[in-house]
């Protein structure tokens, strides 16, 4: 397949809790271990200073190359294009993600066991607390992830227009991916990359319930409405990305036609990481007018399989500790060695 543009290596993804970022995250440090690409790396076990200024050797390791600067930033930390231009290599491209509002807040109130809190601290019933919030959001209300969470994620200053904010967003993004639409996106994102249909293979991965169940429609389109009124910006950050993601959609070539193979190669290579028991087996996936043919074996479902905090620690142990187990094995031959000549 003869391709008329030159794959993008060197980017930063905005990664927004609860919007299926942790899938996106392992995606992204599976393509840097693949390509040997630098990449910001905690110093901890999870994020890169997260909600604060990100600070080299306190937040995150050192770049290993020589400009002391990354290819790849895809871990929580937050937005500041002026500051990730100075960590990232030039010409880097900068990619977001948002989930709908509301979903992205029932899975927030879920899995930062919100209930729990408003338990403890007002005597609210677990199983009333999510409606409890939302009828008196502005008594119960504590820190960042209970009002505009997305936002606040991409740094939003409120002391500039909501709208001023989501136009210079727009300008400084490749793409901003809607985890609603994930498929869509990743194609998308393939091409607006110049990238193999096999970069953007994807298992999804801490994908986490939220515990309150609204059977009833006309309930749940209450509480909705509700939140709207609680958090609207990140209602008018969606629904512009949104826009602007089906907008590009409808201006591709062959496009849902792509889309249907990505899902078939994503579905059917889904399967055999997951059942693979044989090292020596592989699948081939065939060329199409979208890509090459390519083969997958145990080593790609590893990859395809492992989640962030164990690819956190495989590529700080691939990238650091082995390097300098490596560094301090020739030191000590080195001094061996000249011990034997003295």
């Amino acid at each position: 397949m003869l391709k008329s543009c030159s794959p993008t290596t060197s980017f930063g993804f905005v990664k927004v809790h609860k919007s299926g970022s942790d899938s996106l995250a392992s995606l992204f440090m599976r393509i840097a271990e693949e390509r040997s690409s630098s990449i910001i790396l905690p110093v901890g076990e999870w994020n890169i200073g997260y909600p604060n200024k990100p600070k080299k050797n306190i937040s995150y390791l050192p770049s290993l190359d020589a400009d002391d600067k990354f290819e790849i930033a895809t871990l929580h930390m937050m937005f500041n294009k002026a500051l990730w231009k100075t960590m990232l290599k030039p010409h880097s491209k900068l990619i977001g993600v948002i989930r709908s509002p509301f979903l992205q807040f029932k899975s927030i109130f879920s899995y930062f066991r919100l209930a729990k809190y408003l338990n403890k601290r007002f005597g609210i019933a677990l199983n009333e607390s999510f409606e409890v919030f939302l009828d008196n959001p502005k008594k119960y209300s504590r820190g960042s992830l209970w009002k505009n969470p997305m936002l606040f994620d991409f740094n939003y200053n409120a002391s500039i227009s909501v709208n001023s904010f989501i136009q210079d967003l727009n300008k400084s993004l490749s793409l901003m991916i809607i985890s609603n639409y994930m498929d869509e996106s990743l194609v998308m994102l393939k091409r607006i990359f110049c990238w193999e249909t096999k970069d953007i293979l994807m298992k999804m991965k801490n994908v986490f319930p939220h515990a309150f169940p609204i059977t009833d429609a006309k309930k749940n389109s209450h509480l909705e409405e509700l939140y709207k009124k609680w958090s609207p910006e990140d209602y008018k950050l969606f629904d512009f990305f949104n826009k602007s993601l089906w907008n590009k959609i409808s201006q591709q070539v062959n496009f849902n036609y792509e889309l249907e193979i990505y899902r078939k190669f994503n579905r059917r290579v889904g399967r055999f990481c997951a059942t693979q028991e044989n090292y020596n087996e592989t699948i081939t996936l065939p060329s199409t007018m979208f890509n090459d043919e390519f083969k997958v074996d145990w080593k790609f479902c590893i990859r395809f399989n492992r989640g962030v905090i164990p690819y956190i620690k495989h590529l700080k142990w691939k990238y650091y500790d082995s390097r300098r187990k490596a560094s301090s094995e020739s030191k000590l031959e080195r001094l061996k060695e000249q011990n034997r000549i003295q």
